[in-house]
């Protein structure tokens, strides 16, 4: 049996920098689209009211993955075996037609419920994405003379939706098969590199976009700030909870990290 071997911790800043790459990577892959969209929506939905709790599932997710990862490290398992030890009841799932048999804890299985809705988050990114790429190109949002002439009987609303909902797929096509291409290719250097790359890029688009709000009507005060810090909840808390689970407090995230 093979020994585990374990590398020592950087313990200067070049050292550091030489172990970014993996970091970034995870970077790129967790931090993005989904945090742009729902805690925007969540903005849109009650205001500035629920800012203490977004900035409350940032602190908690920091704790979490932190320990995570150091049990893992500490144990040498991984986060769903750590989470499979968790006392409590455990539950069984049998398959007869596969012959198979699941058992964990009821963390576990709770985890799995929330890793399938990811696949649905994961959708409505990428339906999100494909959006914007068809803003961006005005110039084919327009039903071609063609496309037009085969419609015979629908009315000029029919087809311009149809041509909107047939673009929207062929963007989250191309946008599914690019990722699956990068996926393929499998080099790491490149992969870190582009990771790199859309890190730095959505961090300054970001700050650049919080800051040009002051040069309209829409700049964030002081006052809001204070809104959001009360401490109070609103009526409507689904959009919030999605919020929760997006910015780092989800499934995904526990592995990944």
């Amino acid at each position: 049996m093979n020994e585990t071997t374990y590398q020592e911790a950087p313990k200067d800043w070049k050292g550091i920098a030489k172990q970014l790459g993996p970091g970034l990577i995870i970077s790129a892959n967790i931090v993005g689209s989904g945090e742009l969209i729902v805690t925007t929506k969540v903005g849109a939905d009650v205001g500035f009211i629920l800012l203490w709790f977004i900035i409350l599932g940032c602190i908690v997710k920091v704790f979490l993955q932190v320990e995570l990862g150091r049990y893992a490290l500490t144990h040498g398992k991984t986060t769903l075996q750590a989470m499979d030890a968790v006392p409590g009841p455990r539950f069984s799932l049998i398959w007869r037609w596969l012959n198979l048999r699941a058992e964990g804890s009821w963390l576990v299985w709770c985890w799995i419920i929330m890793f399938i809705a990811t696949f649905f988050q994961v959708s409505g990114m990428v339906g999100g994405i494909a959006g914007v790429f068809q803003t961006g190109a005005p110039a084919i949002s327009v039903p071609p003379a063609w496309y037009v002439d085969a419609q015979n009987g629908l009315s000029a609303e029919a087809i311009g939706s149809q041509w909107q909902h047939l673009l929207n797929t062929g963007w989250a096509l191309l946008i599914t098969g690019s990722c699956a291409a990068l996926l393929i290719v499998g080099r790491y250097r490149f992969i870190e590199r582009f990771s790199t790359t859309m890190v730095a890029a959505f961090t300054l688009f970001t700050i650049f976009a919080v800051f040009s709000l002051y040069t309209t009507e829409y700049g964030i005060t002081a006052g809001q700030i204070a809104e959001g810090l009360k401490f109070e909840l609103p009526d409507k808390f689904t959009t919030a909870f999605a919020a929760f689970g997006v910015i780092g407090v989800g499934a995904a995230e526990l592995i990944y990290y």
